[in-house]
């Protein structure tokens, strides 16, 4: 069996081999044999060599753990920077879609909205409330619903009978643009029953929601459009394609 040199044994053969001149027995290991033949020729003494051979082994190590942590700070990196990619993609998508969502919402919108001709405007009777009532709906027929909105509005604390001011009145707000403000004047309307505004609602409140992006309060209000209604078939047709 090869006998392998301790540290020790090693510097003790090694400076008896360079006083006798010859070199380490043939049953030593053949590092160590290596080591006495190189050792004559060294201009440093046995224990500089080994220090200064430990520090480049702890330096070598010390290199090598700084290449994994390199090589680990790197595939964290990458795994941060494919994290982020990915989570930028998924917000690009979302918003998309959302973008996709919020044009066909209101695509659809133009589309099926049309403000329902009132009555008031259409009364020929000659009398001094006719005229009142009907100068104030000029505007909402003309398309300027904002002057109607405050026309209607104020008409409806000086004829608090006329029970479809509001509905009016909330269509204007609607046909305006003022969604947010329509949508709750719209709900308290859904149980008006006066000049079939409770069958009216329904539909125009649908629209609000669409034209708000809430596809699913949209659904629901239209879905409760009966069959007989005035709407029926143009609620069919927009559900279709929501």
């Amino acid at each position: 069996m090869v006998a392998k040199l301790s540290r020790t044994e090693l510097k003790r053969l090694l400076q008896e081999s360079q006083s006798k001149g010859d070199g380490p027995s043939e049953d030593a290991d053949p590092l160590d044999q290596k080591a006495a033949e190189g050792y004559r020729y060294l201009e440093e003494s046995f224990d500089a060599t080994m220090s200064r051979l430990d520090q480049r082994f702890a330096e070598s190590l010390q290199g090598s753990e700084k290449t994994k942590t390199v090589e680990k700070g790197a595939k964290v990196r990458r795994f941060i920077w494919v994290r982020r990619v990915a989570a930028i993609g998924i917000v690009l998508i979302m918003a998309s879609y959302f973008l996709f969502q919020s044009k066909n919402s209101a695509s659809l919108y133009d589309r099926f909205f049309e403000p329902p001709s009132s009555h008031y405007y259409q009364a020929t009777r000659s009398n001094a409330e006719t005229d009142e009532l009907t100068s104030a709906f000029i505007p909402y027929e003309k398309g300027d619903f904002a002057t109607a909105f405050e026309a209607i509005n104020s008409l409806q604390k000086s004829h608090t009978d006329k029970l479809d001011l509001a509905f009016y009145a909330a269509i204007s707000k609607l046909a305006e643009g003022d969604v947010e403000a329509a949508i709750p004047m719209l709900e308290s309307c859904l149980s008006l029953e006066y000049q079939g505004v409770d069958q009216m609602a329904p539909w125009y409140l649908g629209l609000a929601y669409l034209k708000a992006g809430k596809l699913a309060e949209a659904k629901q209000y239209l879905q409760q459009i009966p069959e007989g209604s005035r709407f029926a078939q143009s609620a069919e047709q927009l559900l279709a394609e929501l």
